[in-house]
Formats: structure tokens, C-alpha cells, sequence
């Protein structure tokens, strides 16, 4: 592979997993936030992420960090 195609196949997977994680937050998560029951596991058609991942991207996307980043 060149070198030239390695670095867009990247950026572009990079780019993907960007918007995706985006994607996760703005319709699995914000939406439920205050809503323990609903954010304590990853919706159906995301089940390939796994609990413990799950749980570990709903606690740093409500974090007060995550929060204080994107308020207008």
C-alpha cells in the first residue's frame, strides 16, 4: 500500500470513529441524561460495544468536563 493511501484510509477511519462516537452521544446519551436505567447499558442495535465500554463512554460524556466543552 502507498504511503499516500495509508494516511486516507486513517483520516478516514478517523473521521468515521469521530462521527460515530458523535452520533452515540447525541441520540443514545443526551437525550437520557439524569436517566440512570435508561444509560447503564449500550442500545440494541450498539450491543457489540460491551457494558463495561458502554458504562465508560456515558460516564465521560456526562461528565462535567464533557459538559462545560459543549454548552454554547
Amino acid at each position: 500500500m502507498a504511503p499516500e493511501s495509508r494516511s486516507l484510509v486513517l483520516k478516514s477511519a478517523g473521521a468515521k470513529w469521530r462521527q460515530f462516537k458523535a452520533t452515540l452521544t447525541a441520540n443514545h446519551v443526551m437525550p437520557y441524561v439524569g436517566k440512570k436505567k435508561k444509560l447503564s447499558k449500550p442500545p440494541k442495535k450498539y450491543a457489540f460495544v460491551g457494558k463495561d465500554s458502554w458504562r465508560e463512554f456515558v460516564a465521560q460524556r456526562t461528565s462535567k468536563e464533557w459538559m462545560v466543552c459543549i454548552s454554547p
